[in-house]
């Protein structure tokens, strides 16, 4: 169960790296011109490669001292047993219907949003990016949530 709290939990901080790191481009790039579009990358990209470089570390350490099946390639799909393959199904299973109707909600919100508000790119893009990040640590907290569930269940 270790192997999948720390794995989940480093894709949950990518996660919000990365959609800081995204917003803040939005924010730092001036608006384009028919003539001319510039991207300006802040520091949440320098952060997001320093975190990459942390935590990829950081797995090939947990790889080496814990001994609970995890492998590095895997990730959370290591599985050390039969019971866990099961786990890993089950888990997997609930999380893609999360994820499927999450991204029917935030397709609609997405919608309601840049046509109600008569919101500019920039507060759109903004918006797109924070409801898909948000969506993205959802779907890894169901994972996380679902397999420690079914972990300490009796369903087999």
């Amino acid at each position: 169960m270790k192997k999948i709290i720390f794995e989940q939990t480093g894709n949950m901080i990518t996660i919000f790296i990365l959609g800081f790191a995204l917003i803040q481009s939005i924010v730092l790039s001036p608006q384009p011109t028919p003539s001319s579009s510039q991207i300006h990358f802040g520091y949440g990209w320098f952060l997001l490669a320093a975190w990459f470089l942390i935590f990829d570390v950081c797995k090939h350490f947990y790889q080496k001292c814990a001994k609970d099946g995890y492998n590095i390639n895997d990730g959370e799909f290591s599985v050390r047993d039969e019971r866990e393959q099961y786990v890993s199904y089950f888990a997997m299973k609930r999380t893609f219907q999360v994820m499927v109707y999450g991204l029917i909600f935030v397709i609609v919100a997405s919608l309601f949003f840049s046509l109600s508000l008569a919101a500019n790119v920039t507060t759109v893009s903004i918006f797109i990016i924070i409801m898909l990040s948000s969506l993205l640590v959802i779907t890894f907290s169901t994972y996380l949530i679902s397999w420690i569930i079914y972990e300490r269940s009796n369903f087999t």
